[in-house]
């Protein structure tokens, strides 16, 4: 099921419980209340269960990176040039411990993962005795940033990264391409819910979201019904 189908659904749904007509709500305001209710319980059931479905988690492809500056900060530079992503990395959902990053690493998934680690920490990574080259990866003010304490020339000439995540929403990630150029997500692309969540999701929508406007709209109908009678 993709999102434009998922609209569909839910304007089919207030007709046949004759809430209202399918053209009275914009699919803008629709397309909302999927992303939130989603959001919601995507959120509820991570805190029960920290590993997420692999349904809900979105590829953002091949995601450029540029040399950067660890201090980014007005005219202060520094000697050392770290990468970081040339888009900002969508906001995630975060539960507890999880931060909604699932993976970061090489564009191909059959390569080891590079060390992501927390910001405060990242310092301190990869400065081991097994770990002195690996690519240790942190997340700082939406971008996702890539250093090594011993560059190889792999490290120094890396032109994209690879990352997943669990996004708060979805559509965020129309704007990364795959490594074919095709985009991350479309309206058309398969909708990143489980089934048995949707078929729950339809029902909040329409009960939790509509209830009181459309029953608002149905008691104006009827007494706009009823004038004409008289």
């Amino acid at each position: 099921m993709n999102l434009n189908e998922a609209i569909y659904e839910v304007k089919m749904l207030l007709n046949k419980n004759r809430l209202a007509d399918d053209d009275r709500f914009d699919n803008r305001l629709i397309e909302k209340m999927i992303v939130t209710q989603r959001a919601l319980w995507i959120k509820n059931q991570l805190t029960k269960n920290p590993r997420p479905p692999h349904v809900i988690v979105q590829d953002l492809g091949c995601v450029d990176v540029t040399t950067a500056d660890p201090a980014e900060c007005c005219d202060i530079t520094l000697d050392c040039h770290v990468l970081r992503t040339t888009l900002a990395i969508p906001q995630t959902i975060e539960v507890g411990g999880f931060d909604g990053i699932v993976r970061v690493g090489p564009v191909d998934k059959f390569q080891t993962n590079y060390l992501y680690v927390d910001n405060n920490r990242a310092r301190w990574a990869g400065g081991g005795y097994f770990n002195s080259g690996a690519i240790v990866a942190t997340r700082l003010n939406g971008y996702m940033y890539l250093l090594s304490k011993s560059p190889s020339d792999y490290f120094k000439y890396l032109a994209y990264v690879n990352v997943r995540g669990v996004f708060e929403d979805p559509r965020d990630a129309g704007v990364f391409a795959m490594c074919s150029g095709d985009a991350c997500w479309s309206p058309e692309t398969e909708y990143p819910v489980p089934e048995a969540l949707w078929a729950y999701m339809k029902t909040q929508i329409i009960e939790g979201n509509f209830g009181l406007l459309t029953n608002a709209l149905s008691d104006t109908k009827q007494d706009a019904d009823d004038e004409k009678q008289k």
